[in-house]
């Protein structure tokens, strides 16, 4: 099963994620095989960072928050609000991946 988990960061915790971006990058390269995709998501004209997306492949939602509980930027308290959705694959086009 594949789940969508969209992180929207606090208000002024640019620094916070900044301190924290090497473990949170470590600690995804090390679940490489449960992710689909991951990245930040940005505002409108891209110049600022303001939350994050994982598609994650997992049996259950607490598999999901498993994953949630072990991510830096989760557990120092970057994130406002987070969505966990079941996800179903549709189509994927590569060639719009660089976009």
């Amino acid at each position: 099963m594949l789940w969508i988990i969209f992180c929207v960061d606090k208000p002024g915790t640019e620094l916070l994620r900044n301190q924290h971006l090497g473990s949170h990058r470590a600690y995804l390269g090390a679940n490489v095989h449960r992710l689909f995709f991951s990245g930040p998501h940005l505002s409108d004209d891209g110049g600022a960072q303001i939350g994050s997306v994982f598609i994650l492949k997992a049996e259950s939602r607490e598999e999901v928050q498993a994953f949630l509980d072990g991510e830096d930027l989760y557990r120092v308290g970057v994130f406002d609000t987070v969505t966990i959705r079941r996800l179903r694959r549709g189509r994927l086009n590569v060639d719009l991946a660089d976009g």
